[in-house]
This record gives C-alpha cells, sequence and structure tokens, in this order.
C-alpha cells in the first residue's frame, strides 16, 4: 500500500472513492433515497408536533 497516493489529500480523497464504490454495491441507491426521505418527512413531523405543543 506504500506509494499508492501521492500526498495526504489523494489519500483522504481516495478513501471517500473507495467508500462511494462500496456503497454503491453494498446498498442501491433506491434505499439511500427511502432513508433521506424518511428522515426528513420525520424531521418534519417533530417540528410540526413541537410547534403545536402536543
Amino acid at each position: 500500500m506504500w506509494g499508492r497516493c501521492d500526498g495526504a489529500f489523494e489519500a483522504f480523497a481516495a478513501i471517500f472513492e473507495i467508500m462511494v464504490e462500496n456503497g454503491i454495491l453494498i446498498g442501491p441507491p433506491l434505499i439511500f433515497g427511502t432513508l433521506v426521505i424518511g428522515s426528513i418527512t420525520s424531521g418534519v413531523i417533530a417540528e410540526m408536533t413541537d410547534k403545536r405543543g402536543l
């Protein structure tokens, strides 16, 4: 693994590149989209109930 990257920044960027490649293999984008939409929806509902005092 030594000498694979020229510097720290390039190595740091390679880490995220590998994470994205493996993330696509492990979980399809539909699952990630569902998680994002669900988290936004639950956040909006939590904010609405907080303002109403329920």
